[in-house]
């Protein structure tokens, strides 16, 4: 369940019918009333990405700072916010066009993510809007997708015990508000300090504790499973780990 937060939206045919043998949801801190809801198994699967596949670790970013879907009002202008970029000194990249395909648009995503030093992303808390959750904080393909292309994340990270856990030192730069004058100021200086070792210090924990093959593997634990594939592709996992 990918939006479990939405605890009091729990199907009935999930609370009532007992068609589930174990539930897996992405927000740890959500487990224990989906338990006492559905009376069903339920375990924890953060949010991932494909390190393995699609993450990289680039040396050459020539954006400084990349935008990449909703943001804070402040932010939301990006002919503006290229132009306060130019002003410090920094390169801007903003939305992507789209793209035939979904298997297209994400590889071009991840492209852009792999010459890119910093991301854009907000907490849902602190740039809420109809559709997000109003208290539980969470993650999104945003965050892991990035960070697996050795982009640090650059805005405002959630505060959750899980996503603390999750995430590491380098993962973020917390921008500390949504104003975006204050907040270039930030980026413009963390830019200064940028060195091709934090891309790949950032892909290498992508690929220790964000890949999806990971989350696969628990189900697969779970129900006593050990499929060939996975089992393979954990391995090139593992070489890539020791090799970085």
């Amino acid at each position: 369940m990918i939006d479990s937060f939405w605890v009091n939206r729990i199907p009935n045919i999930i609370k009532h019918t007992r068609q589930f043998d174990h539930l897996f949801i992405i927000t740890e801190e959500d487990v224990s009333e989906w338990v006492k809801s559905t009376k069903t198994p339920t375990t924890y699967l953060a949010w991932g990405t494909d390190a393995l596949r699609l993450g990289g670790k680039n040396r050459e970013r020539p954006w400084d700072l990349t935008r990449i879907g909703r943001q804070p009002p402040e932010w939301d202008d990006d002919s503006l916010t290229k132009k306060m970029c130019s002003d410090q000194n920094l390169s801007f990249h903003g939305r992507l066009r789209g793209f035939d395909t979904a298997y297209k648009n994400q590889e071009m995503l991840m492209k852009l993510y792999q010459q890119s030093k910093f991301v854009l992303a907000f907490s849902n808390i602190a740039n809420p809007t109809i559709y997000t959750h109003p208290k539980r904080q969470y993650i999104t393909a945003r965050w892991t997708d990035a960070l697996a292309c050795g982009a640090i994340v650059a805005g405002i990270p959630p505060k959750e015990p899980s996503i603390e856990r999750l995430l590491w030192e380098g993962a973020t730069l917390d921008l500390k508000s949504i104003k975006i004058e204050d907040g270039l100021k930030i980026i413009s200086e963390a830019t200064k300090n940028w060195h091709h070792e934090k891309a790949e210090f950032n892909y290498k924990k992508s690929l220790e504790k964000l890949d999806w093959r990971w989350r696969f593997s628990i189900i697969a634990d779970t129900f006593n499973l050990s499929p060939k594939l996975l089992n393979i592709e954990l391995e090139l996992i593992k070489q890539k780990i020791k090799n970085s």
